[in-house]
């Protein structure tokens, strides 16, 4: 019986606000250049009225990775929690015009939408001020049992657990998933939450996961491995499927019994790296749902993280099926 749903993400309902930067106003917001620094909401007001004009668009990891499988020609849904203001607004128009289906109940009150001000310098270099407010909400009431239940994949970010009350969640999206015989994908987000984390991901993964995706200082570190080969044989004993990010080295995709090195497809011009991974988790899930080979999955992953350089993150308007199409038909 096919799916209503393939995939179900679940994380951080944020809006990206992208700015282009100089100098010199970056050095005004008070950031570190080239770092993401979590803001209190006062912070995060003052940086948004100081800017004459900026671009909303949806945004957050899961999100992101969502958004791309819903253009790759997959019916997804999402779950994450946003305010009813504007910013809200804006994050349940970009989900809503994508096709993604999002009926999580916006916050009446409390803590404003999160938001994640991107300041892109002249080098292309990042600069981002994070303030996770309403996202850090989301309950056990907003997960939605009857889609996760009716989907084939559930794919959690492992910043959830950041959150308080997280790992409740976090085990309870786990158990909808299992006892519904739905394949788990989670991708481990974050150097910082792997290290704060690792018991917690460690007995997840004995427990069973099914795709697990990390860079390689998330994946080596969360392997106690010293070197990317120690990684690929740890992962081969705990994961059905994996994926080691690279970056300009590429990554590797890996499983039980196979590993296959897969080179990074280039975009036309480097603009900045904003949901680049993002797109990657996208790619390797819909090989993993097509049950295609592993080789195909990872150039496939790559393909479509090469597609967000050029919009400096922002999620592309067009349909990604050509691009899905012309690497099945070279693999062919």
């Amino acid at each position: 019986m096919s799916k209503t749903v393939q995939v179900v993400g679940v994380g951080n309902a944020i809006v990206d606000v992208l700015v282009d930067a100089s100098e010199d106003m970056l050095a005004q917001t008070g950031l570190e250049k080239g770092t993401m620094t979590l803001l209190e909401e006062d912070k995060s007001m003052a940086l948004l009225r100081s800017l004459d004009s900026f671009q909303g668009a949806c945004g957050g990891s899961a999100a992101n990775t969502i958004d791309a499988l819903q253009r790759s020609g997959m019916q997804t849904a999402f779950i994450g929690k946003v305010k009813d203001d504007d910013l809200g607004r804006i994050f349940i128009r970009d989900m809503h015009s994508a096709g993604v289906h999002y009926q999580t109940t916006p916050l009446k009150d409390g803590p404003a939408t999160a938001r994640c001000i991107v300041y892109r310098t002249p080098d292309a270099e990042r600069t981002m001020g994070v303030f996770l407010g309403a996202s850090s909400m989301i309950s056990a009431d907003d997960l939605q049992k009857e889609i996760i239940a009716e989907s084939d994949v559930l794919y959690i970010e492992l910043y959830l657990l950041g959150h308080a009350g997280g790992w409740r969640i976090f085990q309870r999206l786990l158990t909808l998933a299992r006892s519904a015989g739905v394949r788990i994908a989670l991708n481990l987000s974050n150097i910082e939450a792997v290290k704060k984390h690792r018991a917690a991901v460690l007995g997840v993964l004995r427990q069973g996961v099914d795709v697990l995706i990390g860079n390689q200082e998330e994946v080596t570190y969360l392997a106690s491995a010293g070197t990317v080969d120690k990684a690929i044989i740890w992962l081969q004993s705990h994961v059905d499927v994996s994926a080691i990010t690279m970056g300009a080295q590429g990554s590797w995709v890996v499983g039980r019994h196979t590993k296959e090195k897969i080179s990074v497809t280039p975009p036309r011009e480097l603009v900045a790296t904003t949901g680049v991974g993002d797109f990657y988790a996208a790619g390797l899930i819909y090989g993993v749902i097509r049950g295609l080979p592993l080789a195909t999955s990872g150039r496939l992953a790559s393909a479509l993280a090469s597609t967000v350089l050029p919009s400096f993150g922002v999620i592309p308007d067009e349909p990604l099926q050509d691009l899905i199409q012309k690497v099945l038909s070279q693999s062919a």
